[in-house]
């Protein structure tokens, strides 16, 4: 199959979207079949100063034109779908895979709906559907995009989510049930099973021995809520002092302040994955081991589509502690995958690091629970399941259409 994966954000940047659909289309290629990843021009120029070989190609895609979106959506609108139709003319595409429900999704939807009638579904990531209005998180918190959303996606023949909780905003929305797929986010199980040397990661990255290293995994966003977090280990460090924190994300460097506010200086460890130059397998070597060499995963997460880290994080035997919120708590079932917490509650999470920490049989369990449930979604399978929801599609679209 001729696939196109369209997407408004590529590689270089590496968070779980990006990663997720790099490898999809690396799975993709191996099992024999075409994907072209649409993306950006400017993400063209980054991934080739970079020097990244992948082993797919990739096509440019004018992101001015969904600029025009703040000052006219029908203009944005008909301009994206003209840049879709020549990219379809041009590789006679079977499939179109949508990333995010905008800008990229909405603008597959209007082009397909010109009685052109490709198949395509849209995935979407987690805050491009699911909002919070009183943490301020969500794309859906600007009354445009909104409109937009709620417009365009009951017309999609098919939307994959992630979760249980989007699959009920998207009902919320007015899509019919029957035109919607869960699908998980996978992860390569082989790669976190190899043998590091802890002791030698550790030092390099300046964590002291014979102390518990909690990881946590994510952009600096409202949506990670990493205060709650320097909360939960101000409170933490009055009675378990034997434990340091590793941030590992995007803009974590600029958390610096609020570590030092929180009188944690020398105790939080802030660090962000270095270049993916020349990189085809993600996570990188780099982050992947940090995995390995911690003890403890920590997610304090307002909200998921879902968590590519915490499924790392699983993969790599972490015991985990999240929150119940959406796309974390579909994923870890409390007290069995996982400890899960309330949203926003620095007591309960410190109590939680706690455990973890002066219960260490207790700990050591979540390590066997926590590779049980990452087997459940090795690569194999996710992908298997979207090349049979393609050839759907494709079967769907050539079935003869009663006129009556």
């Amino acid at each position: 199959m001729k696939i196109a994966i369209f997407t408004p954000s590529f590689l270089p940047k590496c968070s779980g979207a990006e990663i997720f659909h790099h490898n999809l289309a690396a799975q993709l290629v191996k099992r024999g079949h075409k994907p072209v990843v649409i993306a950006p021009k400017s993400t063209l120029r980054r991934i080739a100063e970079a020097k990244i070989q992948l082993p797919y190609p990739l096509a440019g895609f004018p992101a001015n034109a969904w600029s025009l979106f703040k000052r006219s959506p029908p203009l944005a609108l008909r301009l994206s779908a003209f840049l879709i139709g020549n990219l379809q003319f041009r590789y006679r595409f079977d499939v179109w895979h949508g990333v995010m429900t905008w800008p990229t999704g909405i603008s597959l939807i209007y082009w397909n709906g010109g009685n052109r009638h490709t198949p395509y579904l849209v995935r979407c990531a987690g805050d491009d559907v699911l909002s919070d209005p009183e943490r301020k998180v969500g794309l859906r918190l600007d009354p445009q995009i909104d409109r937009l959303v709620r417009t365009m996606l009951p017309r999609a023949p098919l939307l994959i989510s992630l979760s249980e909780s989007i699959s009920l905003e998207y009902e919320r929305i007015g899509v019919p049930s029957d035109r919607i797929s869960l699908v998980p986010n996978a992860v390569d199980l082989g790669r976190f099973q190899q043998t590091i040397d802890r002791a030698a990661v550790r030092q390099r990255l300046g964590l002291p021995e014979g102390t518990c290293i909690f990881l946590s995994v994510g952009r600096n966003h409202p949506q990670k809520d990493y205060p709650t977090l320097f909360k939960a280990a101000r409170k933490l460090l009055k009675t378990d002092p034997n434990f340091h924190l590793l941030i590992v994300g995007r803009d974590t460097a600029k958390l610096e302040n609020s570590v030092s506010e929180h009188g944690l200086s020398g105790r939080v460890l802030l660090r962000q994955v270095g270049s993916v130059e020349g990189v085809t397998e993600l996570p990188s070597q780099e982050l992947l081991e940090m995995y390995l060499a911690s003890d403890v995963f920590v997610m304090p997460s307002l909200m998921e589509g879902f968590s590519s880290a915490l499924l790392e994080a699983m993969a790599a035997g972490l015991p985990v502690i999240t929150t119940d919120a959406p796309g974390c708590r579909e994923f870890v079932r409390s007290g069995k995958d996982a400890v899960v917490v309330p949203v926003s509650d620095p007591d309960a999470l410190a109590d939680a690091m706690h455990r973890m920490i002066d219960a260490p049989d207790f700990r050591a369990d979540f390590v066997g629970r926590s590779r049980e449930r990452a087997a459940e979604f090795d690569w194999p399978r996710v992908v298997t399941a979207y090349e049979n929801l393609y050839r759907e599609l494709i079967v769907r679209q050539l079935a003869p259409k009663n006129p009556f």
